[in-house]
């Protein structure tokens, strides 16, 4: 899915992640300074991307891009374990930070929800994480609870 807005040059868009991307956001996530991941955990451990991507039957796995180039990735999770809400997860390079990317992962997400007739999002996310925090809240995700887990807020958007 592509997206540009009227009087800017760049083309954000997202794409069904291929196995070469998911190597290549790994060693991408790989080479980020830790406290910028800090509040990523998914996929720390080597090859977990490739391989949830792989195996991957309903879970949805895209690669992000800015310009063509690979910018980062998003996810919608847990379907293949059994969940009926699918668990949104995203990642943008620090290098392409605050440019938009994160925003149209969501976008594109709750498009990927409508078409699978999913209705409803959930995500986690760390609150220290106070921009990441703000953009779901602006998008319509409210606090549900805390993952007993990770300690995260756990939030929910209806979608259909």
């Amino acid at each position: 899915m592509d997206h540009c807005s009227p009087g800017m040059t760049s083309v954000i868009e997202s794409r069904e992640m291929n196995p070469n991307d998911a190597i290549t956001l790994q060693r991408m996530m790989g080479l980020e300074k830790p406290t910028y991941l800090s509040h990523f955990t998914a996929f720390s451990e080597p090859g977990a991307l490739y391989n949830q991507c792989l195996a991957a039957k309903s879970d949805g796995f895209f690669s992000l891009f800015m310009n063509n180039q690979l910018a980062g990735f998003f996810c919608m999770r847990g379907i293949d374990q059994g969940y009926t809400k699918p668990s949104f997860g995203v990642y943008v390079s620090s290098k392409y930070q605050g440019k938009g990317l994160a925003r149209m992962a969501l976008i594109d997400a709750e498009k990927w929800c409508e078409k699978h007739s999913i209705p409803w999002i959930m995500l986690k996310v760390a609150d220290t994480n106070n921009r990441a925090y703000q953009l779901y809240t602006r998008n319509g995700f409210v606090p549900t609870g805390r993952c007993t887990q990770s300690g995260q807020t756990m939030m929910e958007k209806r979608i259909l």
